[in-house]
């Protein structure tokens, strides 16, 4: 079940992970809810809808100060997205340590103007979760 965002799209990211990373969930319940009540269509939150239910299947916390955003394809590998630095910049406001992002997206590191944020690039979901776990 998934409150705020794409079923659609919430069902294909849950059978990558089946079929990319070998977790199963049959005779599991999913719960996914995007507080305050708003809905969410930006492919970048894929990474943190797969990291969150990943994280819940292994039953270990994600750590407290790192975020994570980027679209997720098919194939597991996690895409480009638009406006990485604002993002960023978001993050760190908020009070994240740590971000990971789409290698893709690492190219803006070299522009400049960049807070004291450590950002992690990752290429594929499994790459995203051995940083993490």
């Amino acid at each position: 079940m998934s409150i705020g965002l794409d079923h659609y799209r919430t069902s294909m990211l849950l059978a990558l992970v089946e079929k990319k990373l070998g977790y199963s969930f049959a005779g599991e319940d999913i719960y996914l809810n995007v507080a305050g009540g708003m809905t969410i269509d930006e492919p970048a939150a894929d990474l943190g809808v797969v990291m969150a239910v990943v994280s819940s299947m292994k039953n270990v916390a994600l750590p407290k100060d790192m975020t994570f955003f980027g679209e997720v394809g098919l194939s597991g590998e996690i895409r480009s997205v638009s406006q990485p630095l604002a993002r960023i910049k978001e993050a760190h406001t908020l009070g994240f340590g740590t971000i990971l992002v789409p290698a893709g997206n690492l190219d803006v590191l070299d522009k400049g103007d960049l807070p004291a944020i450590q950002c992690l690039g990752v290429k594929t979901v499994k790459q995203a979760l051995q940083s993490v776990f």
